[in-house]
């Protein structure tokens, strides 16, 4: 709950946590309109009001970690979806894949029962899974190559009438530090550049040369920029790539010590870099924990446009501008 004191008490529903297992949050600005219509510790359901767009369901989905309880997450999916009125989309952890190319072991394969009781509930419900770009898979354990597993346990699925309402949404897998599950980034297609939709059936080994092609293009972009530009953001973003391309190769003792440096790097780096922004502001009111470097970046721009003399004024009155 410490992102929550640093976030300036935004508008949120906390569902605790039972000691390290669970735990939901919901959060959402001031130009949102959230009203949350039931919660537990597997779910939090509200409807979105936003500006320009069609109210919408949002559930906020945590399946059951423990296999044999899994059919309470697909009996509490049915009924969800049986009492919603609105377009809607699930999005969350359902802890389970529906085919073994969202899992990724050299131990074992996924039992097909399990994949095909989730798979069922998500036909009985009449979802559709909205695809994503980003790396194929959102959670891994972290143990050493061969014991290291990856999976797709995250995911969006939506109704059809929503689909319909967001043609050109998009979720991302975004890149992660420290958490074994990566962040997911919905993107409504509201005027954002839009990525790839990539479907949910996938052929690994196709998607993954793809994928280390492009970050291999991406770094050497960043390696040229840092190289002529020398900024810190810069900087960042390379120890992140070299980061991403760490957590998806394997996993060995190597490897996992050179993550946490990279990780440790990154937190000090963008600590260094939000810092500068505050000094440079000089921003009083400034919440201690405020991470929003772009605020710091907007606040001097502003400042600089304020400073600069646009006309004067004589002795007698008249004004003179520079054209």
């Amino acid at each position: 709950m410490s992102l929550l004191l640093k976030m300036n008490k935004p508008n949120a529903l906390i569902v605790e946590s039972d000691g390290r297992k669970g735990g939901l949050v919901l959060m959402w600005g001031r130009d949102v309109e959230v009203e949350v219509l039931s919660f537990s510790t597997h779910h939090i359901e509200a409807i979105i009001v936003e500006a320009e767009l069609p109210p919408w369901g949002l559930i906020g989905f945590y399946g059951h970690h423990e296999v044999h309880n899994r059919k309470f997450s697909w009996n509490l999916m049915r009924f969800l979806n049986n009492t919603s009125q609105l377009p809607t989309l699930f999005i969350g952890d359902f802890n389970e894949v529906t085919c073994n190319n969202e899992h990724n072991s050299h131990m074992r394969s996924r039992p097909t029962w399990q994949m095909d009781n989730f798979i069922q509930s998500i036909q009985d419900c009449n979802l559709a899974d909205i695809g994503f770009s980003g790396f194929p898979f959102t959670w891994c354990n972290n143990f050493i190559s061969p014991f290291s597993t990856r999976a797709r346990l995250d995911r969006g699925l939506a109704s059809r009438d929503w689909t319909s309402c967001f043609r050109d949404a998009e979720l991302v897998h975004l890149s992660s530090n420290r958490l074994n599950h990566l962040p997911l980034l919905l993107n409504l297609g509201k005027g954002q550049i839009r990525l790839t939709k990539t479907k949910p059936r996938f052929c690994f080994e196709e998607r993954q040369q793809v994928f280390s092609a492009i970050q291999n293009c991406r770094l050497g972009f960043l390696n040229w920029k840092r190289n002529v530009l020398g900024d810190v953001q810069v900087r960042i973003d390379n120890k992140q790539v070299e980061l991403d391309m760490l957590n998806q190769g394997t996993i060995t003792d190597q490897s996992k010590r050179k993550t946490i440096g990279l990780a440790k790097d990154i937190d000090r780096s963008r600590e260094a870099n939000d810092t500068y922004w505050r000094q440079r502001s000089r921003v009083e009111w400034q919440v201690k924990g405020d991470m929003n470097t772009s605020f710091f970046h907007d606040i001097s721009a502003q400042r600089g446009k304020a400073n600069l003399i646009t006309a004067l004024q004589k002795e007698d009155g008249e004004w003179v501008r520079d054209h």
